[in-house]
């Protein structure tokens, strides 16, 4: 590995153990993992900026979900934690999405993203 995948799983980004299981399905397999998901995550991101301007807590919530979902699933932790702790924060009565919420989301799937990219370019074709 190198450093910048190095620190991003230092700084909790990305789950070094979820990587380490996909390795077997092959590179090509995770380079499209990754660009799925890539795409993916940025619709939900949309989606979730959709749900907070209408403040719908529960649409918000529901993309929260989706989102943790398929993070954990290609190692994305940093984006799977802040997922769960904005759905954590909405499942008081009447909570409505929060803009730092929503904030700290992109951040980290910023970082995941970047990541997976530079991982993905390490990869064979």
């Amino acid at each position: 590995m190198n450093g910048t995948i190095d620190a991003a799983i230092l700084n909790g980004t990305i789950d070094a153990a979820i990587l380490e299981s996909l390795r077997p399905l092959g590179d090509a397999f995770l380079k499209e993992l990754f660009q799925t998901y890539s795409g993916y995550a940025r619709e939900q991101l949309e989606l979730l900026r959709g749900a907070l301007a209408a403040a719908d807590g529960t649409a918000f919530c529901r993309r929260l979900h989706a989102l943790r979902g398929a993070s954990l699933g290609v190692g994305a932790a940093g984006v799977a934690s802040a997922c769960r702790t904005a759905e954590d924060a909405l499942a008081f009565p009447r909570s409505i999405p929060r803009r730092r919420q929503l904030e700290a989301i992109e951040s980290e799937l910023g970082r995941a993203l970047a990541a997976l990219a530079e991982i993905s370019g390490g990869l064979r074709p």
